[in-house]
């Protein structure tokens, strides 16, 4: 089966500073892979290569088995819309009301009907149990709640591949095992590949099948939470543990 998502050797440098190094990595449907390490080290870059928003100095990243660079503007378009992202700031209509926002993505991205479209919004709110936020104007929402509806929106477009940047950032406790909960719940039942950039390393180790941390460029550890929580290398275990004195 054709991988949703596969990165290949990218590199992508700003002057002398060099970004990422040979960044080699892949998401299978079904799958969350978490990217994780400190901040600065290219996890944000990385997530624009991957969805076209910026292009890569080196190496080949594929979307269902096809090298971005292949895509004409109505093919592209058309991959686009099956490539949902979250970022970490998301810019919602603010002349919308929370429910329209969601509701929009389904009609635009789905195709359906108006009172469809609405259904739809409301069971995926209530699904991240912001439900009461529906007719709340964008502006007055907080930056974690502003993120938990945009999920809601990335989920109503229909997409089958997400790519999720700090997704519980901002969110109390509460709401963001809701989050993440719904997050491994929509990957499951609806075979999704999900991408997800954090530095919630709690949130890994409860969501994600995999993980890998970048490290000066470079892919510096990966694996699953399970083993990564012996791995013994001294970097990956200061960031594990927070320590302030260490190789970091």
């Amino acid at each position: 089966m054709t991988q949703p998502i596969r990165v290949t050797n990218l590199s992508k440098a700003f002057g002398d500073q060099v970004v990422l190094d040979g960044i080699d990595l892949h998401v299978d449907h079904g799958e969350i892979l978490y990217v994780v390490g400190p901040s600065g080290t290219g996890k944000s870059v990385l997530s624009r290569c991957v969805l076209g928003l910026m292009a890569p100095d080196g190496g080949q990243i594929e979307l269902d088995g096809r090298p971005i660079p292949e895509f004409g503007a109505p093919e592209w378009l058309s991959v686009r819309r099956r490539v949902a992202m979250v970022v970490q700031f998301p810019a919602l209509l603010e002349e919308r009301s929370v429910v329209e926002n969601i509701a929009l993505a389904a009609r635009y991205g789905r195709g359906l009907r108006a009172v469809q479209a609405d259904r739809m919004a409301l069971d995926l709110m209530e699904r991240l149990q912001i439900r009461h936020l529906a007719f709340t104007d964008p502006g007055d929402l907080g930056p974690g709640l502003a993120k938990a509806v945009a999920l809601a929106r990335a989920l109503a477009v229909g997409a089958s591949t997400l790519v999720l940047d700090e997704p519980t950032t901002g969110l109390d406790p509460i709401q963001a095992k809701v989050v993440d909960e719904a997050i491994v719940e929509v990957v499951r039942s609806a075979g999704l590949a999900c991408l997800v950039i954090s530095h919630d390393l709690e949130g890994m180790q409860k969501v994600a099948d995999r993980a890998l941390m970048l490290y000066q460029g470079k892919v510096h550890v990966a694996g699953t939470p399970a083993s990564l929580a012996s791995e013994p290398d001294p970097v990956w275990q200061q960031f594990l543990r927070g320590e302030a004195e260490g190789p970091l």
